[in-house]
């Protein structure tokens, strides 16, 4: 991925996001990306569970559907980690397994506005 891109994204588990947070979707930046995962930031930060959230690791959970679909405008069902700051990510959260689940697409493609865009 050559540049930042902004995503959307939905959670849907565990259930507990979208009672405090709402159905979505979030609205986010891919701020960083190798072949498997890409360091997202939330544009507005949240908080679940007493914790500040604001970067999430995302990985497609499909092999076969993923970054280039994301790009098409495709939605890509996805598993989130999470990061604690953008240094180091992909050590930090890739290794401790998934928190969120949900889905991420390109901004503009859902059919309704993200959380955190005014």
């Amino acid at each position: 991925m050559e540049a930042t891109h902004f995503i959307e994204l939905v959670i849907s588990d565990p259930w507990e996001w979208q009672t405090e947070h709402g159905p979505g979707p979030l609205a986010a930046e891919i701020v960083d990306r190798n072949e498997d995962y890409a360091l997202v930031q939330l544009v507005k930060p949240v908080t679940f569970r007493d914790r500040k959230v604001e970067f999430l690791v995302a990985t497609p959970r499909h092999r076969g559907h993923g970054w280039n679909e994301l790009m098409k405008g495709d939605p890509v069902p996805a598993n989130f980690a999470f990061a604690k700051t953008a240094k180091e990510w992909q050590t930090q959260a890739t290794g401790h397994g998934v928190d969120l689940v949900g889905a991420m697409q390109t901004a503009g493609t859902s059919n309704t506005t993200p959380s955190g865009v005014t």
